[in-house]
């Protein structure tokens, strides 16, 4: 499919940018098709417009170098459960581990 530059003012991901990582053979290696990914999302959204991805990849550090490489504001946040699978509020709390990360990408309003 093919849209015009500025077409959405939300994009939703669960489960893509998981994909991309997951079809390397080393995670860590550089990954022309995230780049891709993200700067097509970037491309489709209206300025100030959100790119909301949930993944099961917690490395942030794997993950935020590529987000940069557009002209996002970014926010993450830890989707966290305890022992009982109930989700924690309030911080990491003890016993809790991280099972989703949230990213919210958001267009800069000028390009």
């Amino acid at each position: 499919m093919t849209f015009e530059d500025a077409t959405f003012s939300v994009i939703f991901d669960k489960g893509m940018l998981d994909a991309f990582f997951s079809n390397t053979e080393d995670s860590c290696a550089d990954n022309n098709n995230v780049r891709k990914y993200l700067a097509e999302g970037f491309r489709v959204l209206q300025p100030l417009g959100r790119f909301l991805i949930i993944s099961t990849n917690n490395d942030t550090d794997l993950v935020l170098p590529y987000v940069y490489e557009e002209d996002w504001e970014v926010d993450h946040f830890a989707l966290e459960v305890d022992n009982a699978g109930r989700y924690c509020t309030g911080g990491r709390a003890k016993g809790c581990k991280t099972l989703y990360t949230m990213y919210v990408l958001t267009k800069s309003e000028t390009p």
